[in-house]
């Protein structure tokens, strides 16, 4: 009798250890699987943010149903004559996005030629007045993590109005009077990091 139950518990020690080494072999495969997947996404992200890096949206331009993107193009070339004082724009085309309602006006990614075609209107954008607007062409994510900077930027110059913070490239970097760097955010993982108190910490 005795020698069944050791045999008995000896099967149920051997099982204990079969189901402990599937569990370990599945919760291995699974955080392989895991970090492959986040990789693909990054990958997939850097991808999309490079065949961006040439776009710009402009908001408030009047809208038409019948538009197509040559004359959308031409529009804009001339919109950037007027408003901006860019004679050679250097646009590629130019294109509404989304589908046409009455009453509103859809925003246009504008594609350059080059990089610096697009940073020559980034830096006349000043001149717009409402309701035109020139920004960014960014994806979902960065568009999330935008308006979490934006609102830790309300945050930061509503305790402290004497700082200049400006936004752009993923981050916030915020000076006081002399033009010095006190404050560098940027978002991880959905949550907004202070780069600079972490380096100022770590000293």
């Amino acid at each position: 009798m005795d020698l069944d139950m050791d045999m008995i518990m000896k099967k149920l020690d051997a099982l204990e250890v079969g189901q402990t080494d599937i569990k370990r072999s599945f919760e291995n495969k699974f955080d392989k699987f895991s970090g492959t997947f986040r990789k693909l996404e990054e990958r997939i992200d850097q991808l999309d943010r490079m065949s961006r890096e040439k776009n710009l949206i402009l908001y408030g331009l009047q809208d038409s149903e019948k538009e197509n993107w040559e004359y959308t193009t031409d529009l804009v070339i001339e919109f950037f004559k007027k408003q901006l004082g860019i004679e050679n724009s250097g646009i590629d085309v130019a294109d509404r996005l989304g589908k046409f309602k009455s009453g509103h006006s859809r925003p246009i990614r504008i594609k350059f030629s080059r990089v610096y075609d697009k940073r020559v209107a980034m830096k006349e954008k000043k001149r717009l007045a409402d309701p035109f607007f020139l920004n960014a062409d960014l994806n979902s994510a960065d568009r999330q993590n935008n308006a979490l900077l934006r609102k830790k930027k309300k945050e930061v110059l509503a305790a402290d109005s004497k700082l200049k913070c400006s936004l752009g490239r993923g981050r916030l970097i915020c000076t006081n009077e002399q033009g010095v760097k006190v404050r560098d955010f940027y978002v991880k993982d959905k949550e907004v990091v202070d780069h600079a108190n972490m380096v100022m910490e770590t000293l």
